[in-house]
Order: structure tokens, then sequence, then C-alpha cells
């Protein structure tokens, strides 16, 4: 896996609460960051997949796609959780 690197501004008290969710999760800052990009990151793809989709109205075809799809993210991203 390739990793990029880059430099993060943020307001001093937003990072003082991410450093203290990092100490309970037992992680670093940047980790913890990271983390929280991924959750928000899958919970767009997932609204994506979602949104708009009448699920009462998709064929059994269909939904178990969706389902498939919506299991193939949550896969992707289980490892910054």
């Amino acid at each position: 896996m390739e990793e990029k690197r880059f430099t993060l501004r943020m307001d001093q008290e937003l990072f003082d609460d991410i450093a203290a969710l990092a100490s309970l999760h037992r992680r670093s800052a940047s980790k913890e960051v990271e983390c929280a990009i991924a959750e928000y990151v899958l919970r767009n793809k997932q609204d994506e997949l979602l949104d708009g989709v009448d699920l009462d109205a998709l064929s059994d075809e269909e939904t178990r796609a969706r389902l498939n799809e919506l299991n193939k993210l949550r896969k992707k991203y289980a490892r910054f959780s």
C-alpha cells in the first residue's frame, strides 16, 4: 500500500479533542485523523449507494447487488476501525 503524506493545519481545540480520542483508542493523533476520514468517506459512499433508492421496489437481484457493494465497502474500510 502506497502512503501519501501531507501537512494538515487545524484548530487547536479540535486537535486537542482528536488527540484525546487517539489516546483513548491507543493510537496516534495522525492515525485517529486517518480513521475519522475513512469513516467519513465510507459513510458518504454508503449514502451514494442508497440515496434515492426505493428499497421496496428493488428486485431480489438488485438487492443482492447493492448488499454486495455495501459489503465490499465495509471490508475495504474495516482496517480503519
